[in-house]
């Protein structure tokens, strides 16, 4: 296959009439009459410039004329010859992140454009397609640019915003060092180096719902926010059970937000927007919350973990201990299989004076960003020691004063000291462990609840449930293109969810969009590096027929000659 390396050495080629122009433009002889001949030297026809059209001469000069100017031309342009056995890898690294949803169509056609001028680079081509979310499967890997094509139609970027690193690498691992990796997204943004941008991004004007938050006794607040650099204006309205409200206004300056509030009139709402280019914020589904609640027995004596135990929301009380999924026990005696939780404390017998203590803390999500300043406590005799099974998370020097074991499978907090022989009751650190302890047991538990999500978001079920299913179904994934999870998340689309257990509804929820970054596109823009690139390309794997210095050296042997046959023939 023959391709040009510089098209623009065509241009060279308007000489080829401007000759033949010249040579039309002869001047025509005039006629003289005269009485003999004999006297005049015979003379060839001399060929002068004119303003008058002749007929055109053939004549060699002509010919060597043309062929020097068609010579030049051909020189200029660098005629290139692609190597048949010449192979490359390209790789399409596609933006995942959810702004894409509003440039499906453009990054489907710039894709298919671009790898349409790259397969002509070279004489076969591996292709690959991945996404940006190193969670997500790669979804091709071929020769076939149809293959390709054809995997662009199950892309659907709906992540929030994430670094295309991971995703980079891995394009480039499986390219090599020598081929080429092309970044699709929808605004300029730095990536590795060797990586090539290929933006399909227009700024819009969007407007959307970017928050959520149920603050109790059934009521709703949600948050509009206008991304655009101009005022805009909107309508909403709600849908509930097949009945929809009157649509009303809302007028928003560039910037700004605004908060809709109202109260649940069904366990199932929809929120609705004008729709716009960018439709995963124009629509807002949300459920009544129903949160899981906690069974709590308390065998331990402490008033401590009374206070705390009745403070807990949404609890049940009064349970045997094999029912309940959080017990406060005392120190020694193990937790039932069922529970799924328990802290325990000694019980001292006599009263000694409170010892201040120079608390350590380990790093434990327990104890993130907690101060344990001013505890003083009464050490137990003897002390008590924290077993193999246990990471101590509080230290007084080397006496361990909290740990956390599973050594009898459920989590738990053990409290080396009597709380209630401490003013640990008056330091907001160890009430905030305990409800961070208390809701991490909730967390664990399989009981019916309602709640709202972020979409893509973990549904927070724990990693031990069995037989659940999630409706609607999530995508599914290529066998071994990512590490196998059995992490349920929402739906990537907003929309209402269920998880059943057995066939029982164990999860009710809605999925909405929240990620206001993805939702602002004042930076979107485009950018196509393909002609250049695919240029590059073709010139690395193909080779020339002839050196340009022998098309030019031809070229100036053919107007040589034309001159020299024009000045002898005068």
């Amino acid at each position: 296959m023959i391709h040009l390396a510089n098209p623009w050495g065509l241009l060279a080629l308007v000489a080829l009439p401007a000759i033949v122009a010249i040579h039309l433009l002869q001047r025509r002889s005039r006629r003289v009459v005269t009485s003999t001949l004999f006297l005049l030297d015979p003379l060839a026809p001399e060929s002068l410039a004119g303003r008058r059209i002749e007929r055109l001469r053939n004549s060699l000069p002509l010919w060597l004329q043309l062929l020097a100017a068609l010579l030049l031309a051909v020189a200029l342009s660098q005629p290139r010859i692609l190597r048949r056995e010449s192979w490359q890898e390209v790789a399409f690294v596609l933006d995942a992140s959810a702004s894409m949803a509003a440039f499906e169509t453009e990054a489907r056609e710039a894709v298919r454009a671009a790898a349409a001028r790259l397969e002509r680079a070279a004489g076969r081509t591996e292709w690959s397609l991945l996404e940006s979310d190193p969670l997500l499967p790669i979804r091709y890997s071929g020769a076939s640019r149809a293959g390709l094509e054809a995997a662009l139609a199950g892309w659907k970027p709906r992540s929030g915003a994430h670094d295309p690193t991971r995703a980079l690498g891995l394009a480039r691992s499986r390219t090599g060092p020598t081929g080429v990796v092309i970044l699709v997204t929808d605004r300029n943004r730095e990536t590795s180096a060797g990586t090539h941008l290929l933006a399909v991004g227009t700024p819009l004007a969007n407007v959307g719902f970017t928050g959520l938050t149920t603050p109790g006794s059934g009521q709703w607040s949600v948050l509009v926010r206008n991304f655009a650099r101009e005022p805009q204006t909107r309508s909403w309205w709600i849908e509930t059970d097949g009945a929809t409200t009157p649509p009303q206004p809302l007028a928003l300056d560039p910037g700004a937000s605004l908060v809709l509030r109202g109260n649940f009139t069904s366990d199932r709402m929809t929120l609705r927007l004008d729709p716009d280019r960018f439709a995963l914020d124009d629509a807002l589904p949300l459920v009544r919350p129903r949160p899981k609640p906690l069974r709590v027995a308390r065998s331990h004596p402490s008033a401590l973990f009374e206070r705390f135990a009745e403070s807990l929301p949404d609890r049940i009380t009064n349970l045997p201990a094999d029912r309940s999924d959080l017990l406060f026990l005392i120190d020694g005696s193990p937790p039932p299989p069922a529970a799924r939780g328990a802290v325990s404390a000694p019980v001292s017998r006599g009263e000694s004076a409170r010892t201040p203590a120079a608390v350590v803390a380990e790093e434990d999500p327990l104890l993130r960003d907690l101060v344990w300043t001013g505890l003083q406590y009464q050490p137990p005799d003897p002390p008590i020691a924290a077993d193999d099974a246990s990471r101590v998370l509080l230290w007084d020097r080397e006496r361990p004063l909290l740990s956390l074991s599973a050594a009898h499978g459920a989590p738990l907090l053990r409290f080396h000291f009597d709380p209630d022989r401490s003013n640990a009751a008056r330091l907001p650190s160890f009430v905030i462990l305990l409800h961070r302890f208390a809701e991490r047991t909730r967390a664990a538990t399989l009981l019916p609840s309602a709640a709202n999500f972020e979409t893509g978001q973990p549904l927070g079920l724990p990693s031990d449930a069995r037989d659940l299913v999630l409706e609607p179904a999530p995508e599914p994934v290529t066998p071994g293109t990512r590490p196998a999870t059995a992490e349920l998340r929402a739906p990537r689309d907003p929309g209402f969810l269920r998880v059943l257990q057995a066939g029982e509804p164990l999860l009710e929820g809605a999925a909405h969009f929240a990620d206001g970054r993805e939702a602002d596109f004042a930076g979107a823009e485009t950018l196509d590096p393909i002609p250049g690139l695919a240029a590059a390309q073709r010139e690395r794997h193909s080779e020339q027929p002839l050196l340009p210095d022998l098309w030019l050296m031809l070229a100036g042997i053919g107007m040589t000659a034309a001159w020299g046959i024009r000045e002898r023939g005068a």
